[in-house]
Protein backbone atom coordinates (compact mmCIF):
# COMPACT_ATOMS: atom_id res chain seq x y z
CA UNK A 1 0.00 0.00 0.00
CA UNK A 2 1.22 3.36 -1.17
CA UNK A 3 1.62 6.11 1.91
CA UNK A 4 0.65 8.67 -0.51
CA UNK A 5 -2.16 6.88 -2.32
CA UNK A 6 -5.34 6.61 0.11
CA UNK A 7 -6.81 3.38 0.04
CA UNK A 8 -10.43 5.35 -0.62
CA UNK A 9 -12.52 1.50 -0.92
CA UNK A 10 -12.40 0.75 3.11
CA UNK A 11 -13.75 -2.71 4.21
CA UNK A 12 -15.72 -2.70 7.24
CA UNK A 13 -15.59 -6.40 7.05
CA UNK A 14 -12.09 -7.43 5.80
CA UNK A 15 -11.53 -9.44 2.67
CA UNK A 16 -9.63 -11.77 4.43
CA UNK A 17 -12.48 -12.77 6.88
CA UNK A 18 -14.96 -13.01 4.19
CA UNK A 19 -12.74 -15.47 2.26
CA UNK A 20 -13.07 -17.93 4.92
CA UNK A 21 -17.20 -17.92 3.60
CA UNK A 22 -16.29 -18.26 -0.36
CA UNK A 23 -16.68 -21.45 -2.07
CA UNK A 24 -13.46 -21.17 -3.45
CA UNK A 25 -11.77 -20.94 0.29
CA UNK A 26 -10.63 -24.42 0.21
CA UNK A 27 -8.93 -24.99 -2.89
CA UNK A 28 -7.57 -21.60 -2.22
CA UNK A 29 -8.62 -19.90 -5.27
CA UNK A 30 -7.16 -16.40 -6.41
CA UNK A 31 -10.80 -14.91 -6.71
CA UNK A 32 -12.96 -14.97 -3.81
CA UNK A 33 -16.50 -14.88 -4.35
CA UNK A 34 -19.32 -15.23 -1.91
CA UNK A 35 -23.33 -15.77 -1.93
CA UNK A 36 -25.67 -13.59 0.12
CA UNK A 37 -28.87 -13.20 1.23
CA UNK A 38 -31.20 -10.28 1.79
CA UNK A 39 -33.43 -10.17 5.02
CA UNK A 40 -35.62 -6.92 3.86
CA UNK A 41 -35.69 -8.31 0.43
CA UNK A 42 -36.07 -11.83 0.89
CA UNK A 43 -33.84 -12.44 -1.74
CA UNK A 44 -30.76 -14.71 -2.38
CA UNK A 45 -28.09 -13.43 -4.46
CA UNK A 46 -28.63 -14.94 -8.51
CA UNK A 47 -24.80 -15.82 -8.29
CA UNK A 48 -22.08 -15.40 -6.42
CA UNK A 49 -20.13 -11.86 -6.09
CA UNK A 50 -16.67 -10.67 -5.27
CA UNK A 51 -15.67 -10.30 -1.87
CA UNK A 52 -13.78 -7.36 -2.56
CA UNK A 53 -17.61 -5.54 -3.40
CA UNK A 54 -19.12 -6.13 -0.51
CA UNK A 55 -18.95 -4.50 2.81
CA UNK A 56 -17.58 -0.94 2.37
CA UNK A 57 -17.74 2.30 2.24
CA UNK A 58 -15.65 4.61 0.56
CA UNK A 59 -13.09 6.91 2.95
CA UNK A 60 -15.13 4.96 5.91
CA UNK A 61 -12.08 5.46 8.25
CA UNK A 62 -10.16 8.78 6.91
CA UNK A 63 -10.46 11.94 9.10
CA UNK A 64 -10.20 15.62 8.01
CA UNK A 65 -9.23 17.90 10.61
CA UNK A 66 -9.70 21.53 10.80
CA UNK A 67 -8.95 22.26 7.50
CA UNK A 68 -11.06 20.29 5.61
CA UNK A 69 -8.08 18.31 4.04
CA UNK A 70 -7.84 14.36 4.66
CA UNK A 71 -5.40 14.29 7.74
CA UNK A 72 -3.33 10.87 8.51
CA UNK A 73 -4.13 9.34 5.56
CA UNK A 74 -4.44 5.54 5.36
CA UNK A 75 -3.80 5.67 9.32
CA UNK A 76 -6.79 2.76 10.51
CA UNK A 77 -6.46 1.02 7.04
CA UNK A 78 -2.69 0.66 7.81
CA UNK A 79 -3.75 -0.89 11.27
CA UNK A 80 -6.90 -2.97 10.35
CA UNK A 81 -4.05 -4.40 7.33
CA UNK A 82 -1.77 -5.69 10.26
CA UNK A 83 -4.68 -6.88 12.05
CA UNK A 84 -6.17 -8.58 9.46
CA UNK A 85 -2.77 -10.06 8.37
CA UNK A 86 -2.60 -11.45 12.23
CA UNK A 87 -6.20 -12.70 11.95
CA UNK A 88 -4.98 -15.11 8.97
CA UNK A 89 -2.35 -16.15 10.63
CA UNK A 90 -4.39 -17.12 14.03
CA UNK A 91 -7.62 -18.83 11.92
CA UNK A 92 -4.38 -20.80 10.04
CA UNK A 93 -3.54 -22.32 13.66
CA UNK A 94 -6.69 -22.88 13.94
CA UNK A 95 -7.80 -25.25 11.10
CA UNK A 96 -4.27 -27.27 11.38
CA UNK A 97 -5.38 -28.58 15.11
CA UNK A 98 -9.57 -27.93 14.45
CA UNK A 99 -10.06 -30.95 12.23
CA UNK A 100 -8.09 -33.05 14.28
CA UNK A 101 -11.17 -35.35 15.87
CA UNK A 102 -8.52 -36.25 18.97
CA UNK A 103 -8.89 -32.50 20.02
CA UNK A 104 -12.20 -33.05 21.24
CA UNK A 105 -11.01 -35.02 24.09
CA UNK A 106 -8.64 -31.95 24.91
CA UNK A 107 -9.87 -29.69 27.86
CA UNK A 108 -7.79 -26.88 26.96
CA UNK A 109 -8.21 -26.03 23.45
CA UNK A 110 -7.10 -22.73 22.62
CA UNK A 111 -4.16 -21.62 24.71
CA UNK A 112 -4.07 -18.10 26.52
CA UNK A 113 -2.55 -16.26 23.23
CA UNK A 114 -5.07 -17.79 21.05
CA UNK A 115 -8.16 -16.25 23.66
CA UNK A 116 -6.78 -12.87 24.51
CA UNK A 117 -6.33 -12.39 20.09
CA UNK A 118 -9.28 -13.70 19.54
CA UNK A 119 -10.93 -11.20 22.17
CA UNK A 120 -9.47 -8.50 21.06
CA UNK A 121 -10.25 -9.19 17.46
CA UNK A 122 -14.40 -9.36 18.12
CA UNK A 123 -13.81 -6.23 20.07
CA UNK A 124 -12.17 -4.00 17.00
CA UNK A 125 -14.77 -5.65 14.44
CA UNK A 126 -17.42 -4.35 16.51
CA UNK A 127 -15.92 -0.81 16.72
CA UNK A 128 -15.10 -0.26 13.21
CA UNK A 129 -18.49 -0.93 12.53
CA UNK A 130 -19.87 2.12 10.06
CA UNK A 131 -23.63 1.62 12.27
CA UNK A 132 -21.83 2.36 14.98
CA UNK A 133 -19.45 4.71 14.43
CA UNK A 134 -22.57 6.94 13.15
CA UNK A 135 -24.21 6.28 16.06
CA UNK A 136 -21.61 7.84 18.55
CA UNK A 137 -20.88 10.26 16.14
CA UNK A 138 -24.67 11.70 16.14
CA UNK A 139 -24.42 11.22 20.17
CA UNK A 140 -21.33 13.24 19.68
CA UNK A 141 -23.30 16.12 17.97
CA UNK A 142 -26.01 16.42 20.62
CA UNK A 143 -23.16 17.34 23.37
CA UNK A 144 -21.39 19.96 21.58
CA UNK A 145 -22.15 23.65 23.67
CA UNK A 146 -21.07 25.20 20.43
CA UNK A 147 -22.40 25.57 16.75
CA UNK A 148 -22.43 21.60 15.28
CA UNK A 149 -19.82 21.10 13.21
CA UNK A 150 -20.10 17.32 11.41
CA UNK A 151 -16.50 16.84 10.50
CA UNK A 152 -15.65 17.25 14.20
CA UNK A 153 -18.07 15.25 15.07
CA UNK A 154 -17.08 12.64 12.80
CA UNK A 155 -13.39 12.66 13.69
CA UNK A 156 -14.07 12.49 16.99
CA UNK A 157 -16.01 9.44 16.76
CA UNK A 158 -13.14 7.56 14.92
CA UNK A 159 -10.69 9.02 17.73
CA UNK A 160 -12.72 7.41 20.66
CA UNK A 161 -13.83 4.26 19.25
CA UNK A 162 -10.66 3.48 17.26
CA UNK A 163 -8.19 5.02 19.42
CA UNK A 164 -5.18 3.23 17.11
CA UNK A 165 -3.10 6.51 16.95
CA UNK A 166 -0.88 6.17 19.95
CA UNK A 167 -0.23 3.62 22.63
CA UNK A 168 -3.04 2.30 23.97
CA UNK A 169 -3.27 3.51 27.88
CA UNK A 170 -6.28 3.83 30.63
CA UNK A 171 -7.20 6.84 28.73
CA UNK A 172 -7.51 6.03 24.97
CA UNK A 173 -8.64 2.64 25.60
CA UNK A 174 -11.47 2.62 28.14
CA UNK A 175 -14.22 1.48 24.94
CA UNK A 176 -12.14 -1.34 24.80
CA UNK A 177 -11.22 -2.30 28.66
CA UNK A 178 -15.00 -1.65 28.64
CA UNK A 179 -16.01 -4.44 26.02
CA UNK A 180 -13.21 -6.24 26.94
CA UNK A 181 -14.74 -7.01 30.51
CA UNK A 182 -17.62 -9.00 30.50
CA UNK A 183 -15.45 -11.37 28.65
CA UNK A 184 -12.81 -12.74 31.20
CA UNK A 185 -14.75 -15.25 32.74
CA UNK A 186 -16.60 -16.72 30.08
CA UNK A 187 -15.91 -20.56 29.18
CA UNK A 188 -14.80 -20.47 25.06
CA UNK A 189 -15.87 -23.30 22.66
CA UNK A 190 -14.91 -23.76 19.11
CA UNK A 191 -17.37 -25.27 16.82
CA UNK A 192 -16.46 -27.26 13.54
CA UNK A 193 -19.01 -27.66 10.90
CA UNK A 194 -17.64 -30.30 8.18
CA UNK A 195 -20.12 -29.87 5.84
CA UNK A 196 -19.11 -26.24 5.85
CA UNK A 197 -22.71 -24.20 6.60
CA UNK A 198 -21.47 -21.58 8.82
CA UNK A 199 -22.90 -18.24 7.66
CA UNK A 200 -21.60 -14.82 8.29
CA UNK A 201 -23.38 -11.36 8.23
CA UNK A 202 -22.70 -7.79 7.91
CA UNK A 203 -22.16 -7.64 11.56
CA UNK A 204 -20.29 -10.79 12.35
CA UNK A 205 -19.87 -10.76 15.77
CA UNK A 206 -23.36 -11.57 17.66
CA UNK A 207 -23.43 -10.36 21.56
CA UNK A 208 -26.41 -11.44 23.70
CA UNK A 209 -26.65 -9.54 26.91
CA UNK A 210 -29.86 -8.92 29.20
CA UNK A 211 -28.55 -5.61 30.28
CA UNK A 212 -25.16 -2.94 29.99
CA UNK A 213 -23.49 -2.03 31.29
CA UNK A 214 -22.81 -6.24 32.13
CA UNK A 215 -20.33 -8.03 34.65
CA UNK A 216 -20.86 -10.71 31.93
CA UNK A 217 -22.42 -11.26 28.82
CA UNK A 218 -24.50 -14.14 28.18
CA UNK A 219 -22.87 -15.33 25.31
CA UNK A 220 -21.13 -14.47 21.97
CA UNK A 221 -20.93 -16.30 19.08
CA UNK A 222 -18.53 -15.61 15.98
CA UNK A 223 -17.87 -17.24 13.02
CA UNK A 224 -14.78 -17.63 11.76
CA UNK A 225 -15.05 -19.61 8.62
CA UNK A 226 -17.72 -22.24 6.83
CA UNK A 227 -16.19 -24.69 9.20
CA UNK A 228 -15.57 -23.37 12.15
CA UNK A 229 -17.23 -20.94 14.85
CA UNK A 230 -16.32 -19.32 18.44
CA UNK A 231 -18.57 -19.55 20.75
CA UNK A 232 -18.22 -18.07 24.39
CA UNK A 233 -20.89 -18.50 27.20
CA UNK A 234 -21.40 -16.56 30.05
CA UNK A 235 -23.68 -16.78 33.19
CA UNK A 236 -26.43 -19.64 33.77
CA UNK A 237 -25.01 -21.69 30.22
CA UNK A 238 -21.10 -21.70 30.98
CA UNK A 239 -22.29 -24.38 34.31
CA UNK A 240 -23.66 -26.76 31.52
CA UNK A 241 -19.59 -26.42 29.09
CA UNK A 242 -16.47 -27.12 29.71
CA UNK A 243 -13.78 -23.86 29.97
CA UNK A 244 -11.89 -24.26 26.81
CA UNK A 245 -13.21 -27.27 24.12
CA UNK A 246 -13.35 -27.98 20.82
CA UNK A 247 -17.13 -29.91 19.39
CA UNK A 248 -18.69 -30.65 16.17
CA UNK A 249 -21.62 -29.04 15.05
CA UNK A 250 -24.96 -30.78 15.03
CA UNK A 251 -28.03 -29.52 13.36
CA UNK A 252 -29.25 -27.81 16.78
CA UNK A 253 -25.75 -25.23 17.26
CA UNK A 254 -25.91 -24.85 13.24
CA UNK A 255 -29.87 -23.45 13.86
CA UNK A 256 -28.38 -21.14 16.78
CA UNK A 257 -25.52 -19.17 14.39
CA UNK A 258 -28.29 -18.72 11.77
CA UNK A 259 -30.64 -17.59 14.12
CA UNK A 260 -28.58 -15.44 15.76
CA UNK A 261 -26.68 -13.56 13.36
CA UNK A 262 -29.26 -13.13 10.88
CA UNK A 263 -31.39 -11.51 14.08
CA UNK A 264 -28.07 -9.67 14.30
CA UNK A 265 -27.78 -8.69 10.65
CA UNK A 266 -27.88 -4.89 9.46
CA UNK A 267 -29.31 -6.54 6.34
CA UNK A 268 -27.31 -9.58 4.79
CA UNK A 269 -25.82 -12.73 5.43
CA UNK A 270 -23.24 -14.55 3.66
CA UNK A 271 -22.06 -17.96 2.96
CA UNK A 272 -20.27 -20.34 0.78
CA UNK A 273 -23.29 -21.49 -1.29
CA UNK A 274 -25.93 -20.98 -3.04
CA UNK A 275 -29.35 -21.31 -0.89
CA UNK A 276 -31.81 -23.54 -2.68
CA UNK A 277 -35.51 -23.06 -3.11
CA UNK A 278 -36.51 -24.71 -0.76
CA UNK A 279 -34.12 -23.01 1.58
CA UNK A 280 -35.07 -19.79 0.79
CA UNK A 281 -37.70 -20.49 3.37
CA UNK A 282 -35.77 -21.91 6.01
CA UNK A 283 -37.82 -21.65 9.27
CA UNK A 284 -34.31 -20.59 10.86
CA UNK A 285 -34.39 -17.82 8.41
CA UNK A 286 -38.25 -16.90 8.98
CA UNK A 287 -37.28 -17.07 12.53
CA UNK A 288 -34.76 -14.33 12.66
CA UNK A 289 -36.90 -12.27 10.00
CA UNK A 290 -39.63 -12.47 12.99
CA UNK A 291 -37.19 -11.96 15.08
CA UNK A 292 -35.48 -8.23 13.29
CA UNK A 293 -39.53 -7.50 12.93
CA UNK A 294 -40.09 -7.63 16.76
CA UNK A 295 -37.26 -5.61 17.68
CA UNK A 296 -37.69 -3.05 15.13
CA UNK A 297 -40.97 -2.58 16.91
CA UNK A 298 -39.96 -1.89 20.17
Amino acid sequence: MSKNQMTRRQHYIPQVYLGGFSPQYQNKGEKYTIYFYDLEKRKQSKKDVPIKSICYEKCLYEMRGDSGKFVCDNHLEGFFSEIENTFHTYRDKLERKAFLEENYNTKCFLTKEEKIFWAAYMIVQILRLPNGLDAVEQEIKKHMTYTSDNMLAHDAARWYCLPFFSEINEETGQIIKTLLKPMENMHIGVGVDLQGRIITADNPVYVETSEWPCDEYNKIIFPISSQLCLFLFGKEEKKMVDKNFLFPIDEADREEIIVSLASNAFKKIYLSYKLEEHEKENKYIEEAITNRRKEGEE
